[in-house]
C-alpha cells in the first residue's frame, strides 16, 4: 500500500512520459509478483491435493492386495531422511513401511532421481538396504505416482522387522535433477 502511495506522489510531481512509463512498469512488476504469489500457493494447494490422490489410490490399491510371506531371503532399499534411518537403525522398522524391490548394487540414485522414479513426497539423504527374512508377510506391486510404468514396490504386512534387518546406510547426492 506504501508503494501504491509513494508511486502516485511521484507520478504528480514529475509527469513527463518517461517517467510515467516507469511507473506504468513498476506497477506492472507489483501486479506481476502478487499474480505470481497468488499462482504458488494454488501450485502448492493443487501438489498437496495430487499427493493426497495418490496416498488415496496407494491405501486403496494396498487393501486389495493379498499378503504372502516369503520363502527366501529378500534384500529391499528405501530412500529416507537421515533422521528415519538413524529411528530404524535404533528401533526397527515398523510394518506397513514400503520398500522397492530391486537393491541394486552401486552407488545410489540420486535424490531427484530417486523423488522421480518411486514417487517420494521429499528428498531422501540416505538410501537403507534392508534383508527381509524368510516368513514376512508382504504385499507387492507397482509405486503409485513415480516414473509411468512403474517400478516394483514390497509393504511389510503386520511384520515389524528387527534394527538387525538394516544392513546398509548409504548418504545420497543431492541433486535438483528430476529427470527419468
Amino acid at each position: 500500500m506504501r508503494l501504491l502511495v509513494v508511486l502516485s506522489v511521484f507520478t504528480i510531481l514529475w509527469s513527463s512520459p518517461i517517467e510515467a512509463g516507469v511507473l506504468n512498469r513498476l506497477l506492472s512488476l507489483r501486479t506481476a509478483s502478487r499474480v505470481l504469489a497468488r499462482g504458488s500457493r494454488a501450485t502448492q494447494r493443487s501438489v498437496e491435493r495430487d499427493l493426497s490422490q495418490m496416498l488415496a489410490r496407494d491405501r486403496a490399491r494396498d487393501a486389495q492386495e493379498v499378503a504372502r510371506r516369503l520363502t527366501q531371503v529378500r534384500t529391499v532399499q528405501r530412500y529416507t531422511t537421515k533422521a528415519q534411518a538413524e529411528a530404524y537403525l535404533k528401533r526397527g522398522i515398523p510394518s506397513g513401511t514400503h520398500f522397492s524391490i530391486k537393491a541394486n548394487p552401486g552407488p545410489p540414485l540420486t535424490s531427484g532421481r530417486a523423488i522421480a522414479r518411486y514417487g517420494l513426497p521429499s528428498k531422501p539423504d540416505v538410501r537403507i538396504k534392508v534383508q527381509l527374512p524368510p516368513g514376512t508377510a508382504v504385499k507387492s506391486g507397482k509405486v503409485v505416482g513415480g516414473r509411468p510404468g512403474g517400478y516394483g514396490e514390497a509393504k511389510t504386512y503386520r511384520s515389524p522387522l528387527q534394527p538387525s534387518a538394516v544392513k546398509s546406510v548409504t548418504p545420497v547426492q543431492h541433486s535438483s535433477q528430476t529427470s527419468r
